[in-house]
């Protein structure tokens, strides 16, 4: 995974293609998608914001 952001190897070439990461006991790494994937989700506006986790503005 490593090498894949970095750059040093070329990641999926189509939508055929499946990625499959298990990150299992990597906690940085786990923290670091879920901020990827809780931006993707405020882009498309999807899910829902609990009254008691409110987002801060450049976060």
């Amino acid at each position: 995974m490593g090498h894949l952001l970095l750059g040093r190897i070329e990641g999926r070439t189509d939508d055929a293609e499946i990625t499959v990461f298990d990150a299992t006991g990597m906690a940085l790494l786990d923290i670091y998608v879920a901020k990827l994937a809780l931006q993707a989700a405020v882009e498309q506006g999807l899910g829902t914001q609990h009254q008691n986790c409110k987002r801060r503005e450049g976060s």
